[in-house]
Order: C-alpha cells, then sequence, then structure tokens
C-alpha cells in the first residue's frame, strides 16, 4: 500500500447576487517561485473522460445529470494548477483544489465525494460542518452542468504535500440560503461506491 498525505479544501463563489457563498476557513499562504509543469492534462483525452466519469458517477448517485467538459475552466485551472500556490484562485468558478502523493486525480474527485459521510442531514445542513463536506457537495451540486480541471504533477514546493495538484472549476455550487443545497444535494439514490482497488 502506498503511503501518502493528501489535503484537500473547497471554495464557492456567489451566483445571482442574492446569494452569498459559504466563507472558507482562515488560511495560511505559502507561495515560492516555483512552478510546476505537466504535459497539459487539461486537454488530454485519457484525463478528461476519466474526471468527467468519476464525477458523473457520483452525481447520479445524488440524481445529479451529467457534467460536460468545459475548456474554459479547464485552461483556467490548468494554469492555475501550474503557479503551485496552496490557495484558491478567487476566480469566477466554484472551485475544489487537493494536493497529495497520489499520481491519479480520480482519486482525489473519490476523497472529495468521500465527504458525504460528513453530510448527515439533507433537509437542513449544519453549516458548522461545510470544511468536512463542502468538496463532496460542490461535486454533486445538481445544477452544475460543466466542469474544466487541471492537473501537475511537479508541484515539489508544496512539501510533503505535494508534489501532485488537482484543481477543478465548476459552475458556481455551494452557495447559500440553505434552500439551494436542500435542492442541489440530494439524498442518494443508488450505492455509494467503494474505492476503487487502485486506491487501497
Amino acid at each position: 500500500m502506498k503511503t501518502f498525505t493528501i489535503i484537500v479544501t473547497a471554495l464557492a463563489a456567489a451566483t445571482l447576487g442574492r446569494a452569498a457563498a459559504i466563507p472558507s476557513a482562515n488560511t495560511t499562504v505559502e507561495t515560492r517561485d516555483t512552478t510546476g509543469t505537466s504535459a497539459s492534462s487539461s486537454t488530454d483525452p485519457a484525463f478528461i473522460q476519466s474526471i468527467l466519469n468519476a464525477h458523473n458517477e457520483y452525481r447520479a448517485i445524488h440524481g445529479g445529470a451529467s457534467v460536460t467538459w468545459d475548456a474554459t475552466k479547464a485552461q483556467y485551472a490548468q494554469n492555475y494548477a501550474e503557479q503551485c500556490t496552496w490557495a484558491h484562485s478567487g476566480g469566477p468558478y466554484g472551485e475544489n483544489l487537493a494536493i497529495g502523493g497520489f499520481d491519479n486525480p480520480e482519486y482525489y474527485v473519490w476523497m472529495w465525494y468521500n465527504e458525504r459521510e460528513a453530510y448527515t442531514d439533507y433537509s437542513s445542513p449544519d453549516f458548522n460542518g461545510f470544511e468536512s463536506w463542502g468538496h463532496f457537495t460542490q461535486t454533486v451540486w445538481s445544477s452544475t452542468a460543466s466542469i474544466g480541471c487541471g492537473f501537475v504533477t511537479t508541484c515539489d514546493n508544496l512539501g510533503d504535500f505535494g508534489p501532485y495538484f488537482l484543481v477543478c472549476e465548476y459552475d458556481t455550487g455551494n452557495v447559500l440560503p440553505s434552500n439551494y443545497f436542500v435542492s442541489n444535494v440530494l439524498a442518494p439514490k443508488s450505492g455509494v461506491p467503494a474505492a476503487p482497488a487502485q486506491f487501497v
């Protein structure tokens, strides 16, 4: 079994002027001059299909429609990932980030989804626990129609937490008031998938 460290964080921007974003935790940001490189994963057909398959498998469990790939979001995500900065971009999209020592982007999507265990009340979410389930809700947010992601394998400046860095951009989700969560994060409709064999 491979030993590794993973850190994930989530943030979403407000939509429609009447919805306020859930605040993120205070974050200490360390930046360095090092930037990552990759073979533009955001345009690689195998990468795209694996990310879409992972998201759509988990979304279907919660009655969400399949998402499509958005090249604009993907380029934004790839450009940001290549900066190797462990902080949210502050851009116009909902965003999930993950860093770790495992060279498989699908694993990080599975980790985001795995936060479902902390999201215990679909009819009245406990927002005090947002940091423990925010990736999950962003991943399955039912009104999301498209996503784009970027992946870097050489963020060595992230120390023990890297070198792999996945950034996914979404149509905005995770917005208040709570009725948005009730209508966009639906209870499971089918079985919850176990971790694929290569992840354990």
